[in-house]
């Protein structure tokens, strides 16, 4: 009897690390898309456009919360935001509320620019959901957001030790 198929048994510690490498690549490749298809006449990294995305999308927030939504590392989030802040795109302000913390919103000019991304991103979206039936589509959603809650409740357990 051969190997049982990947997906039809309990995955190991291997397995997840194993997990993480396509998982890696399919980011890449869609960030080079954005890069290519989206990004390409306006100068802005992926990590921007993210940024921009979410502040559109969720409103301002402090540079950790930014960090986080737009899945930017956070060491480098405040080198992005500077970037954008230079061009116009976003704003700084100081928290009234606890003066040690920055909030970041965007700008009428980042939401100009918010609006002319957000349909070519949309069209990438609608060629990867493409290669999906609505059943295939909705499942790799869930299972993409289980994972994702899984690493926040691990990393949230790592970060309280």
């Amino acid at each position: 009897m051969g190997k049982e198929p990947f997906l039809h048994r309990a995955l190991t510690q291997d397995d997840l690390r194993l997990v993480m490498i396509p998982v890696r690549r399919l980011a890449e490749r869609l960030g080079t898309l954005g890069e290519r298809e989206a990004l390409s006449e306006t100068g802005l990294a992926v990590a921007e456009w993210r940024i921009i995305f979410v502040l559109a999308r969720d409103g301002a927030g402090h540079l950790q919360q930014l960090a986080h939504r737009a899945s930017v590392d956070r060491r480098q989030v405040g080198r992005y935001v500077e970037r954008l802040e230079r061009r116009g795109l976003v704003g700084k302000r100081t928290d009234p509320t606890d003066r040690r913390r920055t909030v970041v919103e965007a700008t009428d000019v980042g939401m100009a620019v918010y609006r002319e991304l957000r349909p070519k991103y949309e069209a990438l979206a609608d060629e990867f959901r493409s290669l999906y039936s609505d059943y295939e589509y909705g499942l790799l959603m869930q299972l993409i957001e289980r994972a994702i809650l899984r690493a926040d409740m691990l990393l949230a357990r790592d970060e309280e030790e």
